[in-house]
C-alpha cells in the first residue's frame, strides 16, 4: 500500500494536465482561425496557420521564460561576488560617461542631449517593457550612455563639416537639377 506523497506527480495528474492543455490549444486555434477568417475565405483554411502560429508563439514564450529564469538563478548564485565586481566595473563607466561630453563641448547641448536620451529611454524602454522584466537600473543607464556617445560622435563630426561649402554644393546641385527638369518640361 504505497501512498503517493503530496509533492509527487502521478501519471494521472500528467494526463489531466495534458487534456487541459490540449483543450486550451484547440480553443485558441479555432478562435484564432475564426478571427483570421474575417479577412479570408474560410475557417478551415486558416486552421493549420493558426495552429502553427500558436505553437511557435508558445515555444518562443517558453524559451524566453527559461532564459529569464536562468538569468535570475545566475544572479542569485553570484550574489557573493557582487560588491567586488561592481567596484571594478564602476570606474570604466564613470570614464565613459564623460567621454561623449568632450566631443560635444557645449554645456547647454550636453544637458539637452542627456535630458533627451533619458526621457526617450524612460518613455520607450523602462516604462514600456523593461521594468516588467527586471528591476535592474543598469541596463537602461547603459543604453542612455550608448545613445549619448553616438550623439556626441555625431556632434563632433558635424562640427568638422564646413557648412558653407556643403550648402553651396548642395544648393548648386539642387538648382541645377530643378532647372534641368524645368527645361525638359517646357
Amino acid at each position: 500500500m504505497n501512498m503517493p506523497k503530496p509533492n509527487q506527480v502521478t501519471v494521472r495528474d500528467l494526463v489531466e494536465e495534458a487534456k487541459k492543455r490540449i483543450v486550451i490549444l484547440i480553443v485558441c486555434v479555432v478562435g484564432l482561425s475564426y478571427l483570421m477568417s474575417l479577412t479570408s475565405s474560410s475557417v478551415w483554411v486558416n486552421l493549420p496557420a493558426a495552429a502553427s502560429l500558436i505553437i511557435i508563439l508558445r515555444y518562443l514564450s517558453l524559451d524566453f521564460e527559461m532564459k529569464r529564469k536562468a538569468a535570475a538563478y545566475n544572479n542569485k548564485a553570484g550574489s557573493t561576488n557582487v560588491q567586488s565586481s561592481k567596484k571594478s566595473i564602476e570606474n570604466p563607466k564613470v570614464i565613459a560617461k564623460f567621454e561623449w561630453r568632450t566631443k560635444v563641448n557645449s554645456p547647454v547641448v550636453e544637458d539637452a542631449i542627456d535630458h533627451f536620451t533619458r526621457h526617450l529611454i524612460s518613455e520607450w524602454v523602462t516604462d514600456l517593457w523593461y521594468s516588467r522584466l527586471t528591476p535592474d537600473k543598469e541596463g537602461p543607464e547603459e543604453l542612455v550612455q550608448i545613445i549619448n556617445c553616438v550623439l556626441g560622435e555625431i556632434s563632433g563630426r558635424m562640427r568638422n563639416i564646413n557648412l558653407i561649402d556643403f550648402l553651396i554644393r548642395f544648393l548648386e546641385s539642387f538648382f541645377d537639377c530643378n532647372f534641368s527638369l524645368f527645361q525638359i518640361v517646357i
